[in-house]
């Protein structure tokens, strides 16, 4: 078999198809398929992330949390934030950390509870209670320019952000020697511009969540493992940013409202 024929074939395989190729009609098809395997699906949208690498460690023992803080070193710009399990320590002011040998560099340490961490890479946002009953945003307390940290390393054994698939930016070894040590080597790069593909694509029209203020189907919503699915009363809301394509949400739609854009 030559390796035109073989190639022809090993499309019709993948698209579970088998056919006789020794007709015209058949010849027709396998040039068909031939074609479209030449062709490279390309999403219609694209995710933009921008990390200017400003790093927030969060953990409860300073030490440990400063020890992996000068691991990090350059690109980055590290601090870290020591919070109360029991959530009621006060918040407490910026502190520069002693330097040590690892590091040319201070640390940055804040401390007390966390009210609230949201976002993804690029885009982080840190609630922290402030005086007379106001939350205030921890960027802010920690000076930064961009009002946001890029990137999040949670020390704690009990993460503060609990879904299967985190957030892009967010790394939550929960105690895994391994895992940590992959971020340590992972954080550094991620300072840039980073694309993905918008995996999905969602036809309100076709939704079966809500009319007129009566809930329906929540498939989606209890099946996304990214948490990426909204309710907003009579309709859904996907966030593009914290989507990660496993496809869940679609497979879960009995209406085809919500579709995976990127598969073939």
């Amino acid at each position: 078999m030559s390796s035109e024929n073989s190639s022809l074939h090993a499309v019709s395989d993948s698209m579970g198809m088998t056919m006789p190729s020794n007709t015209p009609a058949g010849h027709a098809r396998a040039t068909a398929l031939a074609a479209a395997g030449r062709v490279e699906a390309l999403p219609t949208a694209l995710v933009e992330y921008r990390s200017a690498g400003e790093v927030l460690v969060i953990g409860t023992e300073e030490e440990a949390a400063l020890s992996v803080a000068r691991q990090l070193g350059d690109p980055v710009n590290v601090a870290v934030f020591l919070t109360s399990l029991s959530n009621v320590v006060p918040f407490a002011p910026p502190k520069p950390a002693s330097t040590s040998s690892a590091s040319e560099h201070d640390v940055l340490v804040l401390s007390g509870p966390i009210k609230q961490l949201s976002g993804c890479l690029g885009e982080f946002s840190v609630t922290v209670p402030g005086g007379r009953g106001r939350d205030r945003d921890l960027a802010e307390i920690a000076g930064l320019s961009g009002r946001h940290f890029d990137i999040v390393l949670d020390l704690l054994e009990s993460p503060l952000i609990q879904r299967e698939l985190l957030p892009v930016g967010y790394f939550a070894p929960a105690g895994d020697e391994a895992a940590l040590a992959r971020a340590i080597t992972e954080i550094p790069g991620l300072v840039g511009a980073f694309e993905k593909p918008q995996y999905f694509q969602l036809d309100t029209a076709i939704c079966a969540h809500s009319r007129s203020g009566l809930t329906g189907c929540t498939r989606c919503l209890e099946a996304c493992p990214a948490g990426a699915i909204q309710s907003l009363g009579d309709s859904l809301s996907v966030d593009p940013d914290l989507c990660q394509g496993a496809g869940v949400g679609a497979t879960a739609c009995p209406t085809v409202a919500m579709a995976d854009r990127c598969s073939g």
